[in-house]
């Protein structure tokens, strides 16, 4: 789990981590069904159709009433928030 203020080493898998660190702006949570066609491309899609297309090839169902975690997030060494 992380906390707001902490900062993280990116991980691409198991033990395996990138060298670059990621500082924890913000969390919260969100009904699938709240999300917006911004939150979408926060997620680095172009629209929230796609979105919710690569939502169910991953997990099977689009359940709008789910409760999901939203990791805000800069990388630590650049301006970039992402």
């Amino acid at each position: 789990m992380v906390r707001r203020g902490g900062s993280y080493h990116i991980r691409t898998g198991f033990f395996d981590y990138l060298p670059e660190k990621i500082e924890v702006l913000r969390l919260r949570t969100q009904r699938l069904g709240s999300m917006t066609e911004e939150d979408a491309t926060k997620e680095g899609f172009t629209n929230l159709e796609e979105f919710r297309g690569e939502w169910e090839a991953m997990y099977g169902a689009f359940d709008g009433e789910a409760e999901v975690w939203v990791v805000e997030f800069r990388l630590l060494g650049g301006d970039r928030k992402i």
